[in-house]
């Protein structure tokens, strides 16, 4: 049996990430501005576990709703894209 590990991530309009694409390694460091985005890429993890224990809307409302979680707004931001690819090691 492999273990898998994640290997990149791709975000569209989620909170401060119009896009992203970010290759993931054994180590990451994430360095920034006040307001780049640290926590909200760190969130997005508690929101994956969160939908994957089916309380996504317990979730959202917490974050503030859903105009506080995807880029600008639902109505601005049209299309949400979460993807996640796994490496085996």
């Amino acid at each position: 049996m492999t273990d898998r590990m994640l290997g990149r991530i791709k975000l569209e309009g989620y909170t401060t990430f119009r896009e992203l694409d970010l290759d993931v390694r054994p180590m990451n460091v994430l360095i920034g501005a006040n307001g780049a985005g640290k926590s909200h890429l760190i969130a997005l993890f508690t929101m994956l576990n969160q939908m994957i224990k089916g309380d996504v809307q317990l979730y959202v409302a917490r974050a503030g709703g859903a105009d506080r979680i995807w880029h600008y707004g639902r109505k601005t931001t049209e299309r949400r894209v979460v993807a996640l690819w796994w490496n085996d090691t």
